[in-house]
């Protein structure tokens, strides 16, 4: 997960389950806070998310995973879908 993240301007990244449980976190303090309400967001049952937050889905064996990404910078949509490849060869990589 470091190196992907290192490839772009993206402070942090936690990987979560929708329901809020952390699966994997680089650069984050709190990767409990981020999971938790991240992923309510990501399932649409509150406030779309805060300028710096990039909510990326991923999945894992089926399972449907949030990718919370916290930067400075705002990164365009496609290269969103680059990260999102990326982080899935994390987790699936023979994808």
């Amino acid at each position: 997960m470091q190196s992907v993240i290192g490839r772009y301007t993206i402070d942090s990244m936690v990987v979560a389950m929708t329901d809020g449980l952390v699966v994997a976190s680089v650069g984050n303090k709190n990767p409990e806070y981020d999971a938790a309400y991240y992923s309510s967001v990501f399932e649409g049952k509150s406030a779309q998310p805060e300028q710096g937050i990039l909510l990326i889905p991923l999945k894992h064996r089926r399972v449907p995973l949030v990718g919370i990404a916290r930067t400075r910078d705002t990164i365009p949509e496609e290269t969103t879908f680059i990260i999102a490849k990326e982080m899935q060869s994390v987790f699936e990589p023979n994808c």
